[in-house]
């Protein structure tokens, strides 16, 4: 095995998220983890996912996803989208409810909903 040493905290991207980032000395590159029992990043979290079938996930661990599929279908103005998805970000829950004791119905795999 070959050891290449200790990997070292490091300013990631700016603006890319709630990941922590490190990195190997004189290594080209970071590597970003985001641990979701500790809690600690919901406040900065800047992620939501568009699902297969037309959902908006605020939170990857969480319950709560607004249905764009509808709207579209219907024939929704960019505008309109737009207000959707602004309302849809404004209500983004605080924090997920994951490793708390509570149980999230709709939790799926990330492979499920493309995260």
């Amino acid at each position: 095995m070959r050891v290449l040493g200790e990997l070292e905290p490091c300013v990631g991207p700016n603006g890319n998220g709630p990941a922590r980032y490190w990195r190997l000395p004189g290594a080209k590159g970071t590597v970003g983890v985001i641990s979701p029992l500790t809690h600690t990043y919901c406040e900065s979290c800047n992620r939501v996912r568009l699902t297969a079938d037309g959902q908006l996930r605020l939170c990857l661990f969480g319950d709560h996803q607004i249905d764009l599929r509808t709207p579209l279908r219907q024939g929704a103005t960019a505008e309109e989208l737009g207000a959707i998805f602004r309302e849809a970000i404004m209500g983004k829950p605080e924090r997920h409810h994951l490793g708390l004791g509570q149980a999230c119905s709709n939790l799926h795999a990330l492979s499920q909903i493309g995260g």
